[in-house]
């Protein structure tokens, strides 16, 4: 499976004084399907040194990820490379509300877990 995956809201949340909190739930299960030998994107709109520093954190977290803001190898390989990052699943805060609940959300479970 291939996993695209955004950093800002998604596997760190923003408090109002600047502070960074990581998302555990996010980020267990990231490493956990990363142990299932999916493949994970990491899939922002950060550029530049914002981007930059945003992958300093992803390694500083152990927080596995394959590549950043492009195509798999495996999707390339089939003979197409999209301009929009193919995926089977996109994880982004906008994409399921309340995404600190996800371990509770069934479908995950029995379809990723």
């Amino acid at each position: 499976m291939i996993i695209a995956f955004d950093f800002d809201e998604t596997v760190v949340k923003w408090k109002g004084d600047g502070l960074m909190l990581p998302v555990k739930n996010v980020i267990d299960f990231l490493k956990f399907r990363k142990e299932m030998d999916d493949t994970l994107i990491l899939w922002t709109c950060r550029e530049g040194e914002a981007l930059d520093w945003a992958v300093k954190k992803l390694i500083e977290w152990e927080i596995p990820f394959d590549y950043v803001n492009e195509n798999a190898k495996e999707i390339i390989d089939g003979g197409k490379n999209p301009k929009k990052i193919e995926a089977d699943l996109y994880i982004d805060s906008k994409s399921i509300n309340h995404i600190h609940e996800w371990p509770r959300l069934e479908f995950l479970k029995d379809k990723y877990l």
